[in-house]
């Protein structure tokens, strides 16, 4: 018999478990390291997760995060998923409506998530769920060592790249749209101490900043100052980031589409895009 019940009461390793067999076949490989630390960076709530229980068998679940983003109590999907031979049973329809339910009762005040653009079931799905399209990312990776990186020399090269302990509020100012969850200030402080933060400066002015966690290669802020880009900033920055980097990959996660600059720089770089997403949110009424 199928139950819907929170999340809770299961181990964070039971979770994993279940998340790494439902996404067996996902345009995506993940691995368990990155999954627990994308549900920490996110804000994972158990309590205000939801899962489709057969029997004790978890086989659909919707894991949630709750922030203030935007001014207004919201929970991010931090991944729905189901397992392979309980799909197309309208399983995660019924989930997402009772987790509206007993969202809308804990004072939640909208629901947030990003979906694949070529995923077209899930995104239909979404839309008649009340979801609508806020806006269009690109996600970019690279081998570490095909990023193309040249020579510095251009104008504004002389700028010093140090280590900060500053979060990424301090230079949000510098961006062109506002981030997406997942690299907001709130999800680079909740992965601790493992994260890297640089700002590049010239006379004691800061004209950029990159942060990022080197033990994934993910990197989740990266910012040049308007007016100073185009000098080889980014570039000292990148290296930066590159030189204390342990993983075999680097990643730069959710940019919006509007970022025309940033995307010019990243095909310059050899940092193609790998997979688009739509962010989508439903507010509650």
């Amino acid at each position: 018999m199928l139950e819907i019940r929170p999340l809770d009461t299961l181990s964070a390793e039971s979770l994993v478990d279940t998340f790494l067999e439902a996404f067996s076949d996902y345009a995506t490989a993940f691995s368990r390291q990155q999954v627990l630390s994308n549900l920490n960076r996110r804000g994972f709530k158990a309590e205000y997760s939801y899962g489709m229980f057969d029997n004790d068998r978890l086989v659909s679940f919707v894991f949630n995060g709750i922030r203030n983003y935007n001014g207004r109590f919201t929970a991010y999907d931090t991944g729905t998923g189901t397992l392979k031979d309980y799909r197309q049973k309208g399983l995660t329809s019924r989930l997402l409506q009772h987790a509206e339910s007993a969202l809308k009762e804990k004072g939640i005040e909208g629901y947030l998530l990003e979906v694949l653009c070529d995923n077209a079931p899930a995104v239909a799905l979404y839309e008649k769920t009340g979801f609508a399209t806020v806006r269009e990312y690109t996600c970019h990776t690279q081998s570490a060592g095909k990023i193309s990186l040249p020579e510095l020399s251009t104008p504004g090269t002389e700028a010093a790249v140090v280590p900060v302990s500053a979060v990424a509020d301090t230079y949000n100012h510098f961006c062109d749209t506002p981030p997406s969850w997942q690299n907001s200030t709130q999800s680079i402080l909740a992965a601790g101490a493992g994260i890297v933060r640089f700002a590049a400066t010239i006379a004691g002015d800061t004209v950029g900043y990159i942060a990022g966690d080197p033990a994934l290669g993910d990197i989740m802020a990266f910012v040049v100052r308007p007016d100073m880009r185009g000098k080889g900033i980014g570039t000292a920055l990148l290296k930066t980031f590159l030189s204390a980097n342990q993983a075999d990959i680097v990643k730069i996660l959710n940019v919006d589409t509007r970022c025309h600059t940033l995307h010019t720089y990243l095909t310059r770089r050899n940092l193609p895009v790998y997979v688009r997403q739509y962010e989508m949110h439903k507010p509650f009424q």
